[in-house]
C-alpha cells in the first residue's frame, strides 16, 4: 500500500509487515485473536502443540492473519534476509502456528497440556518450523519510533 494511502486507511489491509516493539501497552498493533485451525469459532484454552491462527482484531484491525513461508531468495526479511512474517487476508497452513514449551526437556511430557498463562513459551510455525523472533541487531525507524525486524527464525542457544 502506498505510504500515503496508509495514513488515510480506516483498517489495516494486508499484506502488511510485521515489526518488534518494546511498546506493552495494548493496541491494535500489538492485539492478536487466537483462532482455533479445527474449530475457528471456537473458543477455549489453547494446549500446547495444538495449531491455531493468531488474527488481527475485527474492524479497524482489518481481520489479518499473521503468516509466514519458508526463506527464498526473492522473499525475505529485508535486513536479515531470514524468514519474513506478514498479516494477510485469509487463512491458509501458512497461516497455521503452536505453542511449544520453551524447555526442550518438557516439550514431549507438556503436549496436550493446556498452555499456562505468563511463562515463556515458542511460538513455532506450522509448516516450516520456525518460531517467532524479534531481532534487535535488525531494527528501523518508523512513525512509531524504533523497532525490531520480526521473522520466523529458530535460535539455538545453551537452553534450546
Amino acid at each position: 500500500m502506498p505510504e500515503s494511502r496508509m495514513y488515510e486507511a480506516l483498517a489495516l489491509e494486508g499484506p502488511c509487515p510485521v515489526s518488534g516493539s518494546k511498546f506493552l501497552d495494548p493496541c491494535v498493533r500489538n492485539v492478536f485473536v487466537v483462532t482455533s485451525c479445527e474449530d475457528p469459532g471456537e473458543r477455549g484454552i489453547i494446549k500446547f502443540g495444538q495449531q491455531f491462527y493468531l488474527k488481527t482484531l475485527p474492524g479497524i484491525g482489518g481481520d489479518l492473519s499473521l503468516q509466514s513461508d519458508r526463506a527464498t531468495f526473492m522473499k525475505c526479511a529485508k535486513k536479515s534476509r531470514q524468514q519474513e512474517i506478514l498479516l494477510t487476508e485469509g487463512m491458509s497452513f501458512l497461516s497455521a502456528w503452536k505453542v511449544l514449551c520453551y524447555d526442550p526437556q518438557e516439550r514431549l511430557e507438556t503436549e496436550g497440556l493446556p498452555v499456562p498463562a505468563n511463562k515463556k513459551i515458542l511460538i513455532c510455525h506450522c509448516k516450516t518450523n520456525q518460531c517467532l523472533a524479534s531481532l534487535s541487531d535488525f531494527s528501523s525507524r518508523t512513525p512509531f519510533g524504533r523497532e525490531y525486524e520480526a521473522v520466523a527464525q529458530t535460535s539455538l542457544n545453551s537452553q534450546s
